[in-house]
């Protein structure tokens, strides 16, 4: 058998043999007759698995219209509704479309230097922090530096460590490090740095932003010109609670901002790189575009996805599941199993005190992963019932417990 090289290619006890998925449901996989609870896959499929109403809408988006690019005059009615109400929600009033995530990133950096281009400069660098994750392309991986094996050099992005806290009591000295930080390469670097690019809540740390970190960033880019670029490909189109992860923030407006995953909840590729009028009044094209401009079937599942969401006001559902899953992180430090942890909207990261390799969480019933820095993060679904967090919650104890 051909081996797979992607990430995380390791099966059951460390075997390399694919895990054979036979049928999946709601937040479940299964293998044979062995059931696993999905842990972090409200990450992508946020509204769960067998969707028919999101599956129906993607076969009849493709078979009526098949394909149109809107960058070269193409579009249909549900293209500009569907571009209409990301912008609408955002505050934003113009959008590519893509397929990935990275590409939503690659898009927004593109963007940045036409931007640039067109008001007569060459602004070379980039901010961002790291580790962190914006994406599996050169310049993106490069962002992130989250590849362990591989070194990406890129002379046009300035790396800051990211904030990094335990408890909410740490986190204003670290997030003024990193505002130090970034005023010291606004000194060296002057007129030369582009934008700042940031992840409202790194997957890797889970450690979310404060209001006063939005405010400083859009402060130091409002003294500078220097563009605001936000990553909400993780955080974004419900996690937070919001559409928007900046729309928790009074008059906080990022001038570009990427959005992707969960937009369609998983059920097809699609992904949307936003501008605020500062933008769009300078940058006139960005000359950025692929096949699919977008993926037609993309736009019949974000519809319907947009549907499910607002009949059910499932985004007024976020702050009733963070205090579950914070209720979860409060019995394991009284088991003893955890010292540790931190949430923020769908998001949870368990510190764990003792290692436990992620092949044992498969055995006893968990699809997922263990970090590196040895805790457990999990991203809950926007849709969710009483099921869920019962099985989270037992099937994490009796883990840790073996």
């Amino acid at each position: 058998m051909a081996k797979h090289l992607g990430t995380f290619a390791v099966g059951l006890d460390g075997k390399e043999d694919p895990l054979l998925i036979t049928d999946c449901d709601s937040h479940y996989t299964y293998i044979g007759d062995k059931e696993l609870l999905d842990y972090t896959n409200g990450a992508v499929f946020s509204l769960g698995f067998k969707q028919t109403e999101i599956a129906n809408e993607v076969y009849k988006e493709i078979l009526q219209y098949g394909r149109a690019q809107i960058g070269k005059g193409f579009s249909t009615q549900n293209i500009l509704d569907m571009g209409n109400f990301v912008c609408d929600t955002g505050g934003f009033d113009s959008y590519i479309w893509t397929c990935t995530g990275t590409s939503a990133v690659e898009a927004a950096l593109n963007t940045a230097d036409v931007y640039w281009k067109y008001k007569d400069q060459s602004r070379k660098y980039f901010i961002s922090f790291v580790h962190g994750w914006h994406g599996t392309s050169h310049l993106t991986n490069t962002l992130g530096q989250h590849n362990s094996l591989v070194s990406y050099p890129s002379d046009r992005v300035l790396p800051i460590v990211s904030p990094r806290w335990k408890t909410k009591a740490e986190r204003p000295k670290e997030e003024g490090r990193v505002l130090d930080e970034i005023l010291t390469l606004i000194l060296e670097h002057g007129d030369d740095i582009n934008a700042i690019v940031f992840d409202p809540c790194p997957w890797f740390l889970t450690c979310d932003f404060s209001e006063a970190w939005w405010i400083a960033i859009r402060k130091i880019c409002d003294n500078t010109g220097i563009l605001m670029i936000v990553d909400d490909v993780m955080m974004g189109w419900g996690k937070s609670g919001e559409w928007h992860s900046h729309n928790k923030f009074n008059d906080v407006q990022p001038d570009i901002s990427c959005l992707g995953k969960a937009l369609t909840a998983g059920y097809a590729p699609l992904a949307v790189t936003v501008m605020s009028p500062k933008i769009t009044e300078v940058v006139k094209e960005s000359f950025y575009g692929h096949s699919f401009q977008p993926y037609l079937g993309g736009i019949g599942a974000m519809r319907a996805t947009i549907d499910i969401i607002q009949r059910g006001n499932l985004l007024d559902t976020v702050t009733e599941t963070e205090k579950r899953l914070k209720a979860i992180g409060d019995l394991l430090i009284d088991k003893g199993y955890s010292d540790n942890y931190r949430s923020y909207g769908l998001l949870a990261s368990y510190d764990l005190i003792d290692y436990h390799q992620f092949q044992k969480f498969t055995k006893y019933g968990l699809s997922g992963k263990v970090k590196a820095i040895n805790c457990v993060n999990i991203c809950a679904p926007l849709l969710i019932d009483e099921k869920y967090f019962n099985d989270i919650e037992s099937k994490l104890l009796l883990t840790l417990e073996q």
